[in-house]
């Protein structure tokens, strides 16, 4: 039987929740920074994806109209869009694509 003592969700999901912004600015990899907290890379990675989807959950997608006449690939070098993640990664479409698609892409 495990001498560790369980800790409550609301306090595991507030910890992990501080472990995971002090991953975001560590600037290491998942495997190595959670390694070096005691944590397995699976559980860390579990609470990265789920803290991720609770991020995108209230804000979700908001629709952005563009007007007919106003054909953005001119000015922008043939983008229709540019999405710019918080991680510096950024995303450029030459045409419109859904939403479905655009969260798949991204895992969400």
């Amino acid at each position: 039987m495990s001498t560790k003592k369980q800790q409550r969700p609301q306090n595991r999901s507030s910890e992990m929740k501080k472990l995971v912004e002090e991953w975001r600015q560590s600037g290491q990899g998942q495997e190595p920074f959670s390694i070096s907290k005691g944590i397995s890379p699976k559980t860390f990675n579990y609470w990265v994806r789920k803290i991720r989807r609770e991020e995108s959950t209230p804000g979700g997608f908001v629709p952005v109209g563009v007007p007919k006449q106003l054909d953005l690939r001119h000015s922008t070098g043939g983008v229709f869009a540019r999405l710019r993640l918080a991680d510096g990664v950024e995303l450029c479409f030459e045409e419109e694509v859904s939403s479905v698609y655009l969260r798949s892409l991204l895992g969400w």
